[in-house]
C-alpha cells in the first residue's frame, strides 16, 4: 500500500506522526503485503496508540522532576525483612490515588524511603496519573519565593491540580516559620481536595513539631495527613552505611595486599 503525499500531508495535518512513519516502514516491508486493508488500518492506528501512550508517560516522568527512575522490582526486600511486602505491592497497584487517601514512609536514612516513594511515582505516571515529585526544602524554597512574587495562590493552585504530590525527606531539614505555614497550606488544601500525598520522613510524628515550629500547626497538619493514610514504618541499617564499610573493608584489603608484593 503506497503513501501518497495527499495522505502524507493529511496524516501531518492531523498530527498521526507515528501512524505516518509506520505506514512508510510498512510501505517497503514485504511482510505486509498479506495484510487485508482492514489488518493494515487496525495495526497503524494501534500503533499510533501505542506511542502516544509511551510518549505521555515519558512526558510524565519528565514533568513529575524524580531525581532518578526507581522501579520496585530494584528494591532489595531482604534488607527490610519486616516490611509487609503485600501492603508495598498493593500500593503500587495505585488505586487509593483514585480514593484521595495518602502514604508515609517513616524511617531512618539510607532505608529505601525515598526509592519506594519514587517506584510508586514512576508507576502512577504509567498509569497515567501526574505526579510532582519535590524534596521537602525545595517545595518550601518555592512556595516562599511564590509568596515573595504574589503568586503563592497561583502555585498553590498549580500544585492542587496534579494527583499526586510527594514530598520527600521531611525532618531533613528544619523550615523557618513562614516556609512550615506555607507547606501547611499546600497539604491542607490537598486534603481538602481529597488529592493524595506520599511523604518520606526520617522524623516519628511527635518530633515533627521540630521542623514546623508550632506545636498546634503541626497537630491540625498531622490529623489531616493521617486521616486516609497508609503508614509504612521502615527499620533496620542504613544501605548507604553498609555500602560505605564495604568500600572500606575492600580498600584495606587491597592495600594490605599491594604492601605484602611489596
Amino acid at each position: 500500500m503506497a503513501v501518497t503525499e495527499t495522505l502524507r500531508e493529511s496524516l501531518k495535518a492531523l498530527k498521526l506522526s507515528a501512524l505516518l512513519a509506520e505506514c512508510e516502514r510498512m510501505e517497503s516491508d514485504p511482510g505486509t503485503k498479506t495484510l487485508s486493508t482492514m489488518e493494515f488500518l487496525e495495526h497503524v492506528v494501534l500503533h499510533e496508540l501505542k506511542t502516544r501512550d509511551a510518549r505521555g508517560i515519558e512526558n510524565r516522568f519528565r514533568q513529575a522532576g524524580f531525581p532518578e527512575i526507581h522501579r520496585l522490582e530494584e528494591f532489595d526486600f531482604k534488607r527490610q525483612p519486616d516490611l509487609d511486602q503485600k501492603q508495598i505491592l498493593d500500593l503500587h497497584d495505585c488505586d487509593w490515588i483514585r480514593r484521595g487517601e495518602n502514604v508515609v514512609f517513616s524511617g531512618g536514612h539510607g532505608l529505601g524511603k525515598t526509592h519506594l516513594a519514587t517506584s510508586i511515582g514512576v508507576k502512577a505516571c504509567e498509569k497515567g496519573y501526574k505526579v510532582l515529585f519535590r524534596k521537602a526544602d525545595k517545595l518550601v524554597l518555592e512556595l516562599l519565593e511564590a509568596r515573595d512574587q504574589s503568586r503563592v495562590l497561583a502555585m498553590r493552585a498549580r500544585l492542587l491540580r496534579v494527583p499526586l504530590l510527594v514530598v520527600d525527606e521531611i525532618g531533613y531539614t528544619p523550615f523557618e516559620k513562614e516556609g512550615g505555614e506555607l507547606l501547611h497550606g499546600v497539604l491542607s488544601d490537598r486534603y481538602d481536595a481529597r488529592k493524595s500525598v506520599i511523604v518520606t520522613t526520617n522524623l516519628e510524628f511527635g518530633r515533627w513539631v521540630e521542623v514546623f515550629k508550632s506545636k498546634e500547626m503541626t497537630v491540625a497538619l498531622l490529623d489531616r495527613l493521617t486521616h486516609r493514610c497508609e503508614v509504612v514504618v521502615m527499620a533496620g541499617k542504613s544501605r548507604r552505611h553498609e555500602e560505605s564499610l564495604e568500600l572500606q573493608r575492600q580498600r584495606r584489603a587491597k592495600r594490605g595486599k599491594e604492601a605484602a608484593k611489596a
